[in-house]
């Protein structure tokens, strides 16, 4: 049985540079064999934080 790991942050399509980290270390997991995943939410902040701007990736 492989071992498995959850990682609970942001993740694509949030912006950021903790999304980013995320998903390169739910890879790095899965490319050593891993199960992994990851748990996300919808939104990272409010949107009044993110004025003319958006907090996804485009």
């Amino acid at each position: 049985m492989r071992p498995s790991v959850t990682i609970i942050g942001p993740a694509w399509p949030l912006r950021g540079g903790l999304a980013t980290y995320d998903e390169r270390l739910c890879r790095a997991f899965q490319e050593a064999g891993w199960r992994a995943r990851i748990v996300t939410f919808s939104l990272q902040y409010p949107d009044f934080l993110f004025p003319g701007q958006t907090q996804f990736s485009t």
